[in-house]
C-alpha cells in the first residue's frame, strides 16, 4: 500500500513513521488531518481522532478508506505498545482495536485506559464469536464489540458513538481541570470556608466553626466568588462538584432552641454532652458541678 492508493484530497496531509518490520507488517503509520465536517450533526471536530490497532493489512486498507472518505482523521498503530508510546491525544478519540491480538493485549489496553481514567473509547473487533469475551469487554466500558469481517454500516455508527462518548468525557475532564486550576488559587482558609458554604452553613455558623467573626466570613465569601468566577452559591456548589471539593463534615445535628438556629456541634462538644448524659443516667452529678 502506498500514499497514491489512498488519493488524499487537498485538505489532507500525510506523514509517515516507520516501524520495525517484525513489529508491523505494513511498516507504516499513516496520519490524516482533515477539516471538520459542516453538517453539524456528527461528532466530528478538528481535535477528534480515530485510532486503529490491527496488524491485518486488508482491514487497515478498508478502515482507512472508510474514514478517509468520511473525512475523519485516522492513525494506524502496529500494536498496543506503539499506541501507548504515543502522547495521549488532546481531544475526543475512538480506538478501533483488534480483540484477537496476542497475549490479550487489547484487553490489557482497556485496563490501562480505565486505570488512568483516560477519555479514549474502544470499539473492539474480533474474528471470533465469543459471547463471554464480548460481555466482559462491554462490562469493562467498551463502546461496542463488532465481529469480523467489518461492515462499514456497522463500524461507522459504532465509531461515531464512541467519539460522542469520548467527547463528553473529554469536555468533562477539561472543565474539571479548569475548575481545579481556579481552586489552586485559594488560600487554605478560603478552601475551608468553601467547604462550609457548600455544606449549607450560614456565615454565623461558619464564623463560630473556624473561630473568626461573621464580618470576616462575609469578606472571605466575597473573595471566593471572585476567585472562582461564580455569581451565586448554587454556582459555587456546581463548581465544587466539578472540581471534586467535598462539603465540610457535619459535627452534629442542628438543634433549634426557641425557633433559632444553633451552630453545629464540634466533636469535643458532642463528647462532653455524652459524658453529661452518661453521668445523669448513672446518678453522678460531679461532671455537672464542675
Amino acid at each position: 500500500m502506498n500514499a497514491a492508493t489512498l488519493q488524499p484530497s487537498k485538505t489532507v496531509t500525510t506523514s509517515w513513521l516507520h516501524f520495525a518490520p517484525e513489529e508491523f507488517t505494513l511498516s507504516k503509520r499513516l496520519t490524516y488531518e482533515v477539516e471538520m465536517t459542516s453538517d453539524g450533526m456528527t461528532p466530528m471536530r478538528a481535535d477528534s481522532l480515530i485510532c486503529l490497532i490491527d496488524p491485518d493489512e486488508a482491514i487497515v486498507k478498508s478502515v482507512v478508506r472508510l474514514f478517509h472518505a468520511e473525512k475523519y482523521p485516522i492513525e494506524i498503530f502496529a500494536s498496543v505498545q506503539s499506541f501507548l508510546s504515543r502522547k495521549p491525544h488532546d481531544g475526543p478519540c475512538c480506538l478501533i482495536v483488534d480483540a484477537d491480538l496476542p497475549g490479550a493485549g487489547s484487553f490489557k489496553l482497556q485496563q490501562i485506559l480505565n486505570r488512568d481514567q483516560r477519555t479514549e473509547q474502544i470499539v473492539f473487533a474480533s474474528g471470533q464469536r465469543d459471547v463471554r469475551m464480548c460481555a466482559e469487554a462491554l462490562k469493562a466500558g467498551a463502546a461496542d464489540f463488532l465481529t469480523k469481517p467489518l461492515k462499514n454500516n456497522e463500524l461507522l455508527p459504532a465509531a461515531l458513538g464512541a467519539l460522542l462518548r469520548s467527547s463528553k468525557l473529554w469536555h468533562q475532564r477539561k472543565e474539571m481541570d479548569a475548575a481545579r486550576a481556579l481552586l489552586d488559587r485559594l488560600a487554605p482558609r478560603e478552601r475551608e470556608v468553601l467547604s462550609h458554604v457548600i455544606a449549607g452553613r450560614i456565615n454565623k455558623e461558619i464564623a463560630a466553626e473556624v473561630g473568626t467573626t461573621e464580618k470576616t466570613i462575609k469578606k472571605q465569601r466575597a473573595r471566593l466568588m471572585i476567585k472562582l468566577q461564580v455569581a451565586s452559591v448554587a454556582e459555587m456548589v456546581h463548581f465544587s462538584l466539578k472540581s471534586g471539593v467535598k462539603p465540610a463534615r457535619p459535627y452534629g445535628p442542628k438543634v433549634p432552641l426557641n425557633g433559632a438556629k444553633c451552630p453545629l456541634y464540634k466533636p469535643a462538644q458532642i463528647a462532653t454532652f455524652l459524658q453529661i448524659s452518661n453521668s445523669l443516667v448513672a446518678g453522678k452529678t460531679s461532671v455537672l458541678q464542675s
